[in-house]
């Protein structure tokens, strides 16, 4: 639906006519102020090199973001819960998850994380597949359903009151729901560094600028913020889990004899556990080293591919 209503009023069409005006009027007034001057091409060039990247990040958030109640708790285990048990014996630290049976049914949650894993396996580069597409394929013949069945009867991730002593890694790792969710957070990792990181951050000081020579170019028209953007701001911290909020602004001088600034407010929300993305690694605050243990020698595994 969204996509035909983009086509039935031309948007492409009218975002392209708009840049050609701001490249217009970049070259009529020869402005070379690195505050304005973007650089289109490679800002389009940028995109191309970042598309592979950002469609598979996509299709990671789509399958596996908030899905099924066993990929949500494989993945939440390797975020940031909240540590249990008594801090001077970190052996008998543990998570556990409450009881939510009344909100999904098992079955139900089973068809979907076997359709998850597979609408992921389908449609991204071999490059970014976890190692549970290798799994599916090499010891239950392809069938992600006989692989979910095996999942859900082996694995405790689901059981109702089971507590998950992390720092004993050797007991966790065996639990195969724990497994998945390292597996799923590696890969999601490896997705994010590297030339995605990069090229996203040049990407950013390109937009900064567009939206920059767009204030100047039409300065003398009013600008102001969307509601989305304004009204999604805040983030919640506390010792165990942080969230982000990430706000761009790029603000334009308008002159030392007016008063005030023109801005342009992107904000973007990103909700994430605390993370060295330099590594690639998800660090878990209050919980020890073994499952930062565990993700990086995935995340090893990954970048040896």
């Amino acid at each position: 639906g969204m996509n035909k209503c983009i086509d039935s009023i031309g948007l492409i069409r009218q975002k392209a006519e708009y840049e050609a005006r701001i490249a217009q009027w970049l070259k009529d007034n020869n402005n070379t102020d690195p505050r304005y001057a973007v650089e289109l091409d490679t800002l389009k060039q940028l995109y191309s090199n970042r598309a592979e990247e950002y469609k598979t990040l996509n299709y990671w958030i789509e399958s596996f973001w908030k899905t099924s109640e066993m990929i949500r708790r494989a993945i939440k285990m390797n975020m940031g819960m909240e540590a249990k048990g008594p801090q001077d014996k970190p052996m008998k630290q543990y998570v556990e998850f409450e009881d939510n049976s009344d909100k999904w049914n098992l079955e139900l949650d089973k068809e979907m994380t076997a359709a998850m894993l597979r609408n992921y396996a389908l449609n991204v580069p071999e490059t970014y597949q976890p190692e549970v597409v290798k799994t599916v394929k090499e010891k239950f013949g392809g069938d992600y359903r006989r692989y979910v069945d095996w999942l859900y009867k082996k694995s405790k991730v689901l059981k109702k009151g089971q507590k998950f002593y992390f720092n004993n890694t050797k007991k966790y790792l065996k639990d195969p729901g724990v497994a998945l969710g390292i597996d799923l957070m590696s890969i999601y990792a490896v997705i994010g560094v590297g030339n995605f990181q990069t090229t996203t951050q040049q990407i950013e000081e390109q937009e900064k600028k567009l939206c920059a020579a767009k204030l100047r170019m039409e300065q003398d028209q009013p600008h102001y913020s969307d509601a989305n953007f304004t009204m999604r701001t805040g983030a919640r911290r506390d010792d165990r889990r942080q969230a982000v909020g990430l706000l761009y602004h790029c603000r334009e001088p308008r002159g030392e004899d007016e008063t005030g600034r023109q801005e342009c407010g992107i904000f973007r929300r990103a909700y994430h556990a605390r993370a060295d993305v330099g590594q690639g690694l998800r660090k878990v605050s209050g919980q020890g080293d073994g499952q930062d243990a565990a993700l990086l020698h995935h995340q090893q595994r990954y970048h040896r591919r």
